[in-house]
């Protein structure tokens, strides 16, 4: 008979292990997607995490709906029904790319919000019921397997999908103003379309096979009165109102405070490896799910024969605490590393709560459950409050270093003074200099000269701050470009690069083999890079060699390239401009004007402010994991005493 009944158990077990994998691979996408959106839309930190507070929110608005609709259409429809609202959430970000509006991918993130909560309102008093109470703990951990295997899975294909080349795109972005700037933009929009249409099939699809599926319906434990003669029931009975059980609150709170640092430790670990500029960073959300799954197969197999669900909440909570102070107290990649080790505290801390927080709840079970899953709003709570402590940490520490980022910006601003409106040619005429180029060395010099006054008033934050050395910088950049030829260079042979690449005769890898040749030489000689110190390195000689040598390449290339373009006299007259272009600009970066010195110079200066900053983003965004603390403490309050608050004593 137990055989028999496990076997009935055993394909509803698997549809629920289905249910955590979606779920898992949707929620822990917004580790990617929080960056990602920070830059598409031009964000601060708090307000990048939104994307976190509108998927978890929903939690708080849906759950008791999602009950109510679970007690009147049943488990399987209630399935069927949030898969499909996942994939009209799905959808929604196709005209949300297209406006490029953050408040509309917030809509869409909430609705697919919307029907992860009727999934987890369905699955987890459903997988807790499905056997012995003693081993629902294993039972949740082998879903939160489950989950965090897709959530790993989910991170790594959309860090590769959203977030490959975000620091060029970023460098990019500084360097760019008006439609050039959109363009780049428009088409970062775009490749968040094709994955989230595959993703709104996919849903769409099972939402309507989950219709099929053998799920039985379960008695939740909610016997009418006087039908059942257990303990349970008659605790149970003695009560008025789920508000009356203060071991299933205290155990809300617990979880509301489990589910923000969870979500915190996952989501924000990308973001802060960017912040330590670090590599790799887009695969750091998996770190600490594979922590997380890796603790989640010991607790399967520990609970409840070696540990009891309760010593393993208390143990879970110890190591929080620990792993959090570790944070704080370390840098660099280490940090980061105990950061993903709080997914080993944060594994069995969800399957211990749950069934501790509805015992003896009784015909009270499935409103206990709901406000369980309401708990789950902590992740849009804890993770933004993250994101305001580190803004706002950053801001006090800038304010600390105004009096030497001043000094830098009037440093700079005093050099840029210097720059001569006319040139002398052959030591006999004068001739004015390109208006273009006086355009963006003024308005590098207006730029700072706001910053310098917002700064001196202590009325600028470190994003605003960040936002005008990058404009000033972009500006120093273009100029230099203009100065010594390199942005006529770069224009004429991207247009030869489209040009053979139209043309099938010549379309064999010349016209790629050029434009990366020339652009690779620009990125190591530093020429795409944000920071003015950076733009420096341009006129030492290793870094001139550089940019020489991809000039001498193109020219090498050449010979080859000529031979093929001998019938179209048009072309060749074109490629040979270019390779004079180039030439040229090589000779100007080995023997700088002195306008061009001026913005070298210039460019190095403004790097000392850009080193003053640069760390106070790496150590503000350490600073923000102290919110963390107060949570795991509450969480131990509830494994130590908490969970028996109100319950009656067990002989």
């Amino acid at each position: 008979m137990a055989t028999d009944s496990k076997k009935n158990f055993l394909v509803p077990f698997l549809i629920i292990a289905g249910m955590f994998f979606i779920f898992g691979f949707v929620t822990w996408i917004n580790g990617a997607l929080i960056p990602f959106m920070k830059t598409m839309c031009d964000l601060s930190d708090a307000e990048s995490f939104l994307v976190v507070s509108a998927s978890y929110i929903s939690f708080v608005v849906m759950a008791i709906p999602a009950s109510i609709v679970l007690r009147k259409i049943g488990y399987r429809r209630g399935m069927s029904l949030g898969l499909i609202l996942m994939g009209l959430g799905a959808l929604v970000f196709i005209p949300a790319a297209s406006s490029r509006t953050y408040a509309v991918f917030l809509v869409g993130i909430f609705i697919q919000g919307a029907g992860m909560t009727i999934l987890q309102t369905a699955s987890n008093p459903y997988i807790t019921i499905l056997g012995p109470i003693e081993s629902a703990a294993r039972r949740i951990s082998i879903m939160g397997i489950c989950n965090k295997v897709a959530g790993a899975l989910g991170s790594i294909i959309f860090g590769v999908l959203l977030l490959s080349g975000i620091k060029e795109i970023n460098e990019k972005l500084a360097l760019y103003k008006g439609a050039e700037r959109d363009a780049v933009l428009d088409q970062m929009a775009d490749s968040v379309v094709g994955p989230y249409i595959i993703m709104a099939i996919a849903l769409g699809v099972l939402g309507v096979l989950i219709n099929f599926a053998p799920l039985p319906d379960l008695n939740m434990g909610e016997p009418e009165e006087g039908e059942d003669g257990s303990s349970e029931a008659d605790f149970a009975s003695t009560k008025t109102s789920v508000f009356q059980f203060p071991h299933l609150l205290i155990g809300v709170l617990a979880l509301f405070m489990y589910v923000g640092v969870e979500v915190a430790a996952g989501d924000t670990i990308i973001a802060y490896g960017i912040a330590m500029d670090l590599e790799g960073a887009t695969r750091f959300t998996s770190f600490t799910l594979g922590f997380m799954v890796l603790t989640y197969i010991i607790g399967a197999l520990l609970i409840p024969k070696v540990i009891s669900q309760k010593n393993a909440l208390i143990g879970s909570a110890l190591l929080g605490c620990v792993f959090t102070v570790c944070v704080t107290l370390t840098e660099g990649f280490t940090s980061v590393i105990f950061v993903a080790m709080l997914g080993i505290a944060n594994a069995l801390v969800w399957p211990a709560i749950w069934p501790l927080a509805i015992n003896k709840l009784g015909k009270y079970t499935k409103t206990g459950a709901a406000l369980l899953i309401m708990a789950i709003a902590g992740g849009a709570v804890i993770s933004p409050l993250y994101g305001v402590f580190v803004g706002a940490q950053k801001d006090s520490m800038v304010t600390e270093k105004s009096d030497a980022i001043s000094l830098a910006f009037d440093g700079t601003d005093k050099l840029l003074s210097t720059f001569p409106k006319t040139k002398m040619l052959n030591d006999s005429t004068e001739i004015e200099l390109d208006t273009t180029l006086l355009a963006k060395v003024k308005s590098a010099s207006l730029n700072l000269d706001t910053a310098s006054m917002e700064l001196s008033k202590e009325r600028i934050s470190n994003a605003e701050l960040i936002k005008y050395i990058k404009s000033s910088n972009a500006d120093i950049n273009n100029a230099f470009d203009l100065s010594v030829g390199l942005n006529i260079a770069k224009d004429s042979l991207d247009k030869f690069v489209k040009i053979v690449e139209k043309d099938p005769d010549l379309a064999s890898g010349f016209g790629t083999a050029f434009i990366n040749t020339f652009t690779g030489g620009l990125d190591m000689a530093g020429e795409f890079n944000v920071w003015g110190d950076k733009l420096n390195k341009i006129i030492n000689s290793s870094d001139k060699s550089v940019l020489s040598i991809s000039i001498d390449e193109l020219v090498k290339l050449s010979s080859d390239l000529e031979m093929k373009i001998e019938s179209k006299p048009e072309l060749k007259n074109k490629f040979n401009q270019i390779i004079n272009q180039l030439n040229k600009a090589k000779l100007n970066l080995n023997q700088l004007d002195r306008e061009a010195e001026i913005l070298a110079e210039s460019a190095a200066e403004l790097g000392k402010a850009d080193a003053l900053i640069k760390p106070v983003v790496a150590e503000a965004s350490t600073a923000g994991y102290w919110v963390l603390l107060p949570c795991y403490l509450i969480i131990l309050f509830f494994a130590v005493k908490g969970y028996k608050v109100g319950l009656p004593k067990e002989d």
